[in-house]
């Protein structure tokens, strides 16, 4: 069953064309052919959506499946850059207005899902004006751009999403997911083996395009003095390894989410494919590579969710989820040996000499920590100054850090930006109380149609774990801003045509109707107690 929903024609198709795509990348990057990739996308796009609308939305969340911040293809127009994500944008969403102009197609108004986002959009373009009213524009623009993806929501209430089109969405997620694990298991292995002077290339093109940040983890510092002790002993006192940090590695979490629900509830008395197990203990291992505190913080609730729904359905539901939690726990292990194997299989070389490695090394992570603390008070602090309507986007906040970078560039260590690693205070600072409300509400709605639609229809697995997967996707945006971005917004997209919102408010009208029925009979009891 889980293969039927996540393999097939679509798949490889969609994995084929991701590669493609990077391929394109590879070889066009700082040629002066971007611009000609870029038509050829904008030109793709507009055909396959015309022919067909739910493809072309399709193809939209495939590139944010995979493409990080959006600039795997660019390219500079008038001191302008375009984008390969502005691209697809463009055409997806003229192809909607024509047809929705011409008649062809009607969003679909459902208030209990559509008012979040109507909050979230008022509370976006309240943002945009005050921002722009106070602060530099450009911030403002680079500030706000990413939100314009809610736009996505026309189209898919648009859509009627048959079961084919539902099984599309999950193949999509399928392939960019297959995607994310080879190239983050790839990275890591090649960083790990091959020589500095070697890896430069690999390196400028993965740090212009901006599809991860790649950070050298060493053993030892750099007076050779040790400073992971388990990592002493795994890799000897001179070892190294790589972070391999993708932002839309938070789309394996994603997928890993899925398998975990499949595992407590689908499985739970049956034997698990060898194919699945192989794969989620991969996929664990590739997600290792990312050393994400924040995605681990997020997987682990949302498993634990998991953990507690399974034990309310099905037979024998303690001992048969019990058991599964122990396999999954076993698979977890293997895939933490799956990433030790990558790194230890063999030697590493020196890359001292290596263009990045100044820029890699001896940058401490604690110290990062350390700065997202001391940030939060002078955030709190510019919140105060506005705190219903927002100071609007591109808000700056000065603050001191400890990061080394920093400190190398201003003996104070004063920072000022206006990108903050507290996620639901960005959203506070700069779109105000609205801005809260609305996500506050999208959440609500979420888990009320999350928990009608398990009730109500199969695949209780699937439900619950793209439910859960987006409750640890809130709990992600604690610690670093994803609700902010195009890949949590599409996360938060994606999961609506799976859950029955339409079956919730008839719901919801036939309890109304009945109460109103029911009324007159209410205001008579205090007169009929009284005459007893």
């Amino acid at each position: 069953m889980l293969a039927k929903q996540f393999l097939g024609k679509r798949t490889w198709q969609i994995l084929g064309g991701i590669v493609a795509i990077y391929l394109i990348a590879i070889f066009t990057r700082d040629t002066g052919f971007e611009l000609p990739a870029l038509i050829l996308v904008l030109l793709a796009t507009l055909a396959i959506s015309w022919k067909s609308l739910p493809h072309g939305l399709i193809i939209a969340f495939a590139e944010v499946f995979v493409g990080g911040h959006g600039h795997l293809l660019d390219s500079d127009i008038f001191g302008f850059s375009v984008s390969i994500r502005m691209v697809i944008f463009v055409a997806v969403m003229l192809v909607w207005l024509i047809k929705w102009l011409k008649h062809d197609i009607k969003p679909q108004i459902i208030a209990i899902r559509d008012v979040p986002w109507v909050i979230i959009f008022v509370a976006v373009v309240v943002g945009t004006v005050i921002g722009f009213l106070n602060n530099n524009p450009a911030n403002v623009f680079d500030d706000m751009n990413g939100f314009v993806v809610i736009a996505y929501l026309l189209p898919l209430i648009s859509i009627q999403w048959t079961q084919t089109l539902r099984r599309e969405l999950l193949q999509t997620l399928a392939a960019s997911v297959i995607w994310l694990v080879f190239s983050s298991l790839l990275l890591s292995i090649l960083f790990t083996h091959l020589d500095g002077k070697t890896l430069d290339p690999l390196y400028k093109f993965v740090r212009d395009s901006r599809i991860a940040e790649i950070t050298l983890q060493t053993v030892s510092n750099s007076n050779g003095e040790v400073t992971n002790e388990l990592g002493s002993k795994l890799l000897g006192d001179g070892g190294y390894w790589y972070r391999i940090f993708m932002p839309s590695q938070w789309f394996m979490v994603v997928m890993a989410t899925l398998l975990v629900s499949a595992f407590l509830m689908l499985w739970r008395s049956q034997r698990v494919p060898e194919l699945t197990a192989l794969f989620f203990a991969v996929l664990i291992g590739a997600g290792i590579t990312s050393m994400s505190r924040s995605f681990l913080i997020g997987f682990g609730l949302s498993s634990i969710l998991l953990f507690f729904v399974g034990l309310k359905t099905g037979k024998k539901a303690v001992s048969n989820v019990a058991r599964r939690t122990i396999y999954l726990s076993l698979l977890l292990v293997a895939g933490f040996g799956v990433v030790w194997a990558s790194v230890a299989v063999a030697p590493n070389p020196d890359i001292t000499d290596a263009a990045f490695y100044k820029t890699s090394a001896d940058v401490g992570r604690e110290a990062g920590v350390t700065s997202r603390w001391q940030l939060l008070t002078p955030m709190m602090e510019q919140i105060s100054e506005s705190p219903i309507i927002g100071s609007g986007f591109g808000t700056e906040v000065t603050y001191t850090t400890d990061d080394p970078r920093i400190r190398a560039q201003s003996e104070s260590g004063e920072q000022t930006t206006y990108r903050f690693e507290w996620g639901y205070q960005d959203i506070w600072l700069k779109m105000g109380v609205l801005g809260i409300l609305g996500f506050l509400l999208y959440l609500v709605s979420l888990i009320r149609v999350g928990l009608f639609s398990v009730n109500r229809h199969g695949h209780a697995w699937l439900v619950s774990g793209l439910v859960a997967s987006v409750i640890g996707l809130f709990v992600v945006h604690i610690f670093s801003p994803y609700l902010n971005h195009p890949i949590g917004l599409i996360t938060m997209l994606f999961v609506l045509p799976f859950l029955d919102f339409e079956g919730l408010t008839l719901k919801l009208a036939e309890i109304k109707s009945r109460s109103k029925k029911l009324k007159p009979i209410a205001e008579m009891s205090p007169a009929m107690s009284v005459d007893e």
